[in-house]
């Protein structure tokens, strides 16, 4: 009975540490998952951070902003604009973000801080999704742990 109980515990921890290893944009409503989504669905929108990978919100000053185009991210990263090649992996909104190039005007902070962790995050991604007409861009955090970073729609101008 301790051999089998001892397996299940086993069993509940590593199911718990496999499922917790994909990173979500928030507790899904039921029945509502985040899914995956591919790169050419993306173009012809503008995203403007909303949240962190810790789920902390973004502030709305300074602005950070993505928009995908003819296989390259690009957009502002804090003060300065920013653009990346970007390329669909096989299987489930996987991507893969190449060397980033970013302009090189003087940033104050808290912009400058701003600006790093994001591009820091962004040439981590690894995947795409969606949820609830968010965007999520999955990455690895500078820890090794996944985190998602989440995106809103720029309203478009009338």
């Amino acid at each position: 009975m301790t051999a089998r109980r001892t397996l299940g515990a086993l069993l509940l921890v590593a199911t718990s540490l496999a499922l917790g290893c994909r990173p979500a944009m928030r507790a899904p409503a039921p029945g509502r998952a985040a899914a995956p989504v591919e790169l050419a669905a993306l173009e012809g929108t503008s995203w403007i951070l909303a949240a962190w990978g810790d789920g902390a919100p973004a502030a709305s000053t300074p602005r950070v902003s993505l928009r995908y185009a003819a296989g390259r991210f690009e957009g502002r990263s804090g003060c300065n604009r920013y653009t990346a090649p970007v390329e669909q992996r096989s299987g489930g909104g996987a991507i893969a973000v190449g060397a980033i190039a970013v302009t090189r005007m003087m940033c104050a902070e808290p912009a400058a801080g701003i600006e790093q962790r994001f591009l820091a995050a962004l040439g981590r991604a690894r995947a795409s999704e969606r949820q609830d007409g968010r965007l999520g861009i999955a990455t690895v955090g500078a820890d090794g742990r996944p985190e998602t970073l989440v995106f809103t729609a720029e309203p478009t101008a009338p």
